[in-house]
């Protein structure tokens, strides 16, 4: 008998199909669709046909938040002189800008001493008996819609998506209790976060840019 023509090629195309069918179940798998129930979609298994495998959606990736910018560093000092000479304690002030280039809002607090990391390393002449501190911040703008709280006891400065605001640090350096001196006071972090959950965590510190943000001064007994 004559076998039949195709016959062949048709039984070859039968197995390709089952096995194409068998691939497609092995690769069932599960996936978010944006703008869906996660888990109505998580919990369907979806066998996709071989065109979909080339053109299945994928999770969308999460940016990650940056830190801040920050320019326009600079400082004062203004030594203050008892009656009789002596240069026991300046007023000292910190300036910089801060620059969210994040899509979501940027909050730094109101307490100087919560949103500034600070040090006297460097200082001489017993600076332990000595004091440094931040007791004061201004901002510009020197309001905004979502800002909380007041300066310098509670609440939070917000630095909007894609702005910058400008900040003044107010604080003194003394040695009324020190030998004479070296003095140095500088910022070595500014603590940032990107939400109002608690009133002193943060989500990270800005530690580079500060190089310029140092104050030094000699003080008399």
């Amino acid at each position: 008998m004559e076998p039949k023509k195709g016959l062949k090629l048709e039984v070859s195309s039968v197995v390709f199909l089952a096995i194409a069918m068998l691939a497609g179940v092995a690769i069932g798998y599960t996936y978010n669709v944006r703008g869906q129930d996660s888990s109505a979609q998580s919990a369907a298994l979806i066998v996709p046909s071989m065109c979909e495998l080339c053109n299945r959606p994928t999770l969308e990736p999460i940016n990650p938040l940056n830190p801040p910018g920050i320019s326009n560093t600079s400082v004062s000092l203004t030594q203050i002189p008892t009656p009789g000479g002596a240069v026991r304690q300046a007023s000292v002030e910190f300036r910089f800008t801060l620059t969210n280039t994040n899509n979501r809002d940027m909050f730094i607090s109101k307490i100087p001493g919560v949103a500034l990391s600070t040090s006297t390393e460097g200082s001489v002449g017993l600076p332990a008996h000595s004091s440094s501190t931040l007791t004061f911040v201004t901002a510009n703008p020197s309001a905004m819609a979502a800002d909380t709280g007041t300066v310098p006891t509670s609440g939070f400065f917000v630095i909007p998506s894609g702005n910058s605001r400008s900040f003044i640090y107010q604080g003194q350096v003394d040695n009324k209790n020190g030998v004479m001196g070296l003095r140095v006071f500088k910022i070595t972090g500014i603590n940032y976060r990107f939400d109002l959950i608690g009133p002193t965590r943060s989500d990270g510190t800005l530690k580079n840019g500060l190089q310029n943000l140092v104050i030094t001064t000699v003080l008399t007994p």
